[in-house]
């Protein structure tokens, strides 16, 4: 779409995250990377709190499916796999008290001679302290 890659874009902006956020309910306007992940992490129901994460999750993937493989995803597409993967994956664990996690992934295309990463920091009552891409 000719936008900077971000956290904040791919999670908020993409036309495809408005659509799957408005879909879901969520109204997102003036939310900021920080107030999305806050709201999030303050619900006390832990299924709709690891399911909306999943589905940040899932923007992300679908974002870098498009970037390095030109695949378009559609809202059903960003939500089904976010659905499943919630029954049937492994949860985050929290660090001991005054500690913090730092969660990475990253993906290299030696043929484009790119690299991607994303890094997620969260203390130990699992808060949302920071989240950087690149």
């Amino acid at each position: 779409c000719g936008s900077i890659e971000s956290i904040y874009h791919v999670l908020l902006r993409c036309s495809i995250a408005t659509e799957v956020w408005e879909g879901l309910g969520l109204l997102i306007d003036s939310l900021t990377t920080v107030s999305l992940f806050n709201l999030i992490l303050a619900m006390t129901d832990v299924a709709v709190r690891g399911w909306l994460l999943t589905v940040a999750w899932s923007l992300w993937l679908h974002r870098k499916l498009y970037v390095w493989k030109g695949t378009v995803t559609w809202q059903l597409a960003v939500i089904s796999p976010a659905e499943a993967d919630c029954s049937n994956s492994v949860c985050w664990t929290r660090p001991e008290r005054e500690w913090i996690k730092c969660n990475i992934d990253a993906t290299m295309n030696k043929v484009q001679g790119a690299s991607s990463f994303a890094v997620v920091i969260r203390d130990h009552t699992g808060a949302f302290i920071r989240a950087v891409s690149d």
